[in-house]
């Protein structure tokens, strides 16, 4: 899986989680609380339904330092599909 399908599956899953008005396109660099205004449930849950669509459990620890959506993208890309892309 390249690194672009990645993103593109992330932000389906932002844009079906969230309530994100798509009154402007989602970039990477946007912070999961203050852009997206996630809360720590909400961050929660949605990483967690990242988990259930690739098969995967991201450790705790992982989950902790995700701030944007770049760093979910940065986590599945190196970690889960090394092949890159």
């Amino acid at each position: 899986m390249t690194r672009e399908n990645i993103k593109d599956e992330v932000f389906d899953s932002i844009n079906e989680y969230t309530s994100w008005n798509g009154f402007k396109p989602l970039e990477d660099g946007y912070s999961l609380r203050e852009d997206l205004g996630l809360d720590s449930i909400d961050e929660v849950e949605l990483i967690h339904e990242i988990e259930i669509m690739y098969n995967i459990d991201i450790p705790g620890e992982v989950i902790e330092k995700f701030e944007t959506i770049r760093d979910i993208i940065d986590y599945l890309d190196t970690s889960v599909f090394t092949n890159g892309g």
